[in-house]
Order: C-alpha cells, then sequence, then structure tokens
C-alpha cells in the first residue's frame, strides 16, 4: 500500500470566529498545521454589507496575514 500524506489542517485563525470588539481594520491571521504554499490571491474575503474586499498578503510557511485593503463595516 501507498503512503498518504494528509492535507494541511487550519489550526487557529485571528480573529476568532465571533469574536467581539475587534477593530473594523484588523488582518485576519491563518495558521496551517504544517508549511503551505498559497497561489496568487488564494482567498476571497466577502461580507454580507460591504461586498468583497482586496488584501496584502503577508507571512508564510505556516502563518500568513491577509490585511484588508479598506476597513470591514462594523458588524460584518
Amino acid at each position: 500500500q501507498g503512503w498518504v500524506d494528509a492535507a494541511p489542517a487550519v489550526v487557529s485563525f485571528e480573529p476568532a470566529d465571533a469574536a467581539t470588539g475587534v477593530d473594523v481594520a484588523t488582518r485576519i491571521e491563518v495558521t496551517f498545521s504544517e508549511p503551505v504554499i498559497l497561489g496568487n490571491q488564494p482567498i476571497e474575503i466577502g461580507c454580507e454589507v460591504s461586498g468583497v474586499h482586496g488584501y496584502s498578503l503577508s507571512g508564510g510557511n505556516t502563518t500568513y496575514r491577509f490585511q484588508p485593503d479598506l476597513p470591514l463595516v462594523r458588524g460584518e
């Protein structure tokens, strides 16, 4: 039988799901269980009120930071 490597998993993200009191300009940070290489614009930041947001990407290896180009709308 061949050996199969499990896909990387997200082990943490900030801000946490359902967090309150988060500044609307806060970056989104995602940490994976093992090193990953992300492609160009690997996620879409889409909100119910303000729509889709562009962002800058930093970090690498296991932790990536997504900084929205414009602040999100409070409550999204």
